[in-house]
């Protein structure tokens, strides 16, 4: 029973949430101040001292812990929001990344690497005794992109999937 009022709760939509916790809120706001002023006796048992927790009744102490309802649904509206703006922040840093590590990208890059080899190669740095440290790696085509755009789609892939 709770487990299906709970999965109810949870697939509403925005709207629904926000409508019922402004609903829920404005009703018992509204009826505890006219039962308040009007009939007074049923929230409090006595009224003439200072306000004392055992001076009400149990529908006074009902309307003193009813306002955790609309709380409740207010609560799961702003977790929903979070969750939402959280999965589009990761479609967003997806397809970005998909753009940056696209293959067309990672050729252009590989040209320029390429180019850049041959110049190095062709005008070799003037150094005595530093030459033979530098060593130039001729192959960079996707050995070092590859992986990490791997890394990074795998890890936006999990959380969109543990989120969803």
């Amino acid at each position: 029973m709770v487990r299906k009022f709970f999965s109810y709760v949870f697939s509403l939509s925005f709207l629904q949430l926000f409508l019922i916790g402004l609903g829920l809120s404005i009703f018992l706001i509204a009826s505890f101040f006219y039962l308040a002023t009007e009939h007074s006796h049923l929230i409090f048992k006595d009224i003439r001292g200072e306000f004392i927790f055992n001076n009400l009744t149990i529908l006074g102490i009902f309307y003193i812990f009813s306002g955790i309802i609309p709380n409740f649904f207010i609560l799961i509206l702003i977790f929903q929001l979070a969750k939402f703006l959280f999965i589009e922040c990761l479609k967003l840093i997806g397809k970005i990344l998909s753009i940056i590590f696209s293959d067309e990208n990672l050729d252009k890059f590989n040209e320029y690497v390429f180019k850049l080899e041959k110049t190095l190669i062709k005008n070799k740095p003037k150094l005595d005794k530093v030459v033979n440290k530098i060593k130039l790696k001729k192959k960079i085509k996707k050995d070092y992109l590859m992986p990490l755009s791997i890394i990074i789609a795998a890890t936006i892939l999990a959380i969109a999937i543990l989120l969803r």
